[in-house]
């Protein structure tokens, strides 16, 4: 799950109960940046910290005032020793 909200730095996202993304404290937020598709960004975090091997699609689960949660669907990365 994936929780996008605008914050008060600018739009960020969080994975939700992620052994990794979601951080020590389970509040690791990342950044949106302006003019980045919502996918893109989230893939590039994914693939970046081994937690996918691509993004398939996000799914829109719920959309609230000012933020909306997606279920993410991936491939998961496998790794060849």
């Amino acid at each position: 799950m994936l929780i996008v909200a605008m914050l008060d730095t600018g739009m960020g996202f969080h994975f939700v109960s992620h052994p990794t993304l979601s951080g020590s404290n389970s509040n690791l937020w990342f950044p949106l940046p302006d003019g980045l598709e919502l996918l893109a960004a989230v893939e590039q975090v994914m693939v970046m910290n081994h937690a996918a091997n691509n993004v398939v699609r996000l799914e829109l689960f719920h959309e609230g005032d000012g933020h909306a949660d997606y279920r993410v669907v991936f491939n998961r990365e496998i790794r060849v020793c």
